[in-house]
């Protein structure tokens, strides 16, 4: 073969081979490469998306457990006090305290009530603080009377100062006696902080 023939069809086919070449590499770029930033977008949607479902699934638990709360203090609300709209909070619980005081034969030296801490949007806790002198039979007969009394009544505090007379021991007692009213939460006031109930002997 003519050397000039060969060096042709060399030429020629490796002018086809090249246009193949880069035909292919040219048409297949789209199909197999993704621009980055789509896939920057759809990944931070991803991310979006999984923060949106977490959030939500803990506001549907915090509302179930608000529910659950609210259901189990209205299943009590027979032993919380019961407080007219125009009284103030703490006033039938002051009435209690001062008769049982009075029945027990305390001397009530001063009595004044605590300002009441919410520790429900619906429910209210009040705190009567009483500072008397009595004997240690009469102090215990008070105590019985406030634990005996049909609605939840208990004793937040205690602290006891004594003396000696001459016919035995005169105490003169500080006690905090605390109780749960009904008081919605009016729409657009502040929130306090939930007290601690506890009780000290």
């Amino acid at each position: 073969m003519n050397p000039t023939h060969r060096i042709r069809n060399v030429l020629i086919g490796g002018g086809v081979f090249g246009v193949l070449f880069f035909s292919a590499i040219f048409w297949g770029l789209p199909a197999t490469q993704v621009p980055t930033g789509d896939s920057d977008s759809l990944e931070a949607k991803k991310q979006m998306l999984s923060r949106f479902r977490a959030q939500a699934a803990v506001r549907n638990l915090h509302q179930a457990r608000q529910e659950q709360s609210q259901k189990r203090l209205a299943s009590f609300e027979p032993l919380f006090l019961e407080v007219s709209d125009h009284m103030p909070p703490s006033s039938r619980l002051e009435e209690i305290v001062q008769k049982a005081a009075a029945e027990s034969g305390l001397v009530v030296q001063r009595r004044e009530p605590i300002q009441p801490g919410r520790i429900h949007p619906e429910y209210r806790q009040v705190t009567v603080r009483i500072d008397a002198q009595c004997t240690p039979e009469q102090f215990t007969a008070f105590l019985v009377a406030v634990r005996s009394f049909p609605r939840f009544l208990w004793i937040t505090e205690i602290s006891l100062r004594s003396s000696h007379i001459k016919n035995g021991i005169l105490l003169y007692p500080s006690v905090l006696v605390s109780a749960i009213i009904k008081s919605p939460e009016s729409p657009g006031s502040e929130k306090s902080g939930n007290p601690v109930i506890s009780s000290r002997p």
